[in-house]
């Protein structure tokens, strides 16, 4: 991690940015997702985008709270056992999966 923020400090002192600190902490919590289909297993409880989402018995699939209430769409799931080790600021709980949903609609508003 320090020769990550060394190289980030490299750049924003040659950019003559204010705020180096800042600047920082806005950028080294970030986690970016990528696929590698090559290195890749399919598990249910993989992070992923799309797919079935690793929901559990009894799951009500949410609907739109405005309009038709049309089913929302499934974007993606974090399974926090993976993504734990980018956590450099330790906000996420150690295990668990969050399902994210959205409308893919104009009449939610």
């Amino acid at each position: 991690m320090s020769d990550l923020k060394n190289l980030i400090i490299e750049e924003i002192k040659e950019y003559e940015w204010d705020k180096i600190d800042g600047v920082i902490k806005s950028i080294i919590p970030n986690i970016i997702f990528s696929v590698d289909e090559n290195k890749s297993t399919q598990n249910l409880l993989n992070s992923r985008f799309g797919g079935k989402p690793a929901a559990p018995s009894g799951f009500t699939w949410p609907v739109q709270s405005l309009g038709q209430k049309a089913p929302l769409a499934f974007f993606f799931q974090l399974n926090f056992e993976e993504i734990k080790p980018f956590d450099v600021e330790n906000i996420f709980p150690k295990k668990g999966i969050l399902l994210c949903f959205a409308s893919v609609t104009d009449d939610i508003m």
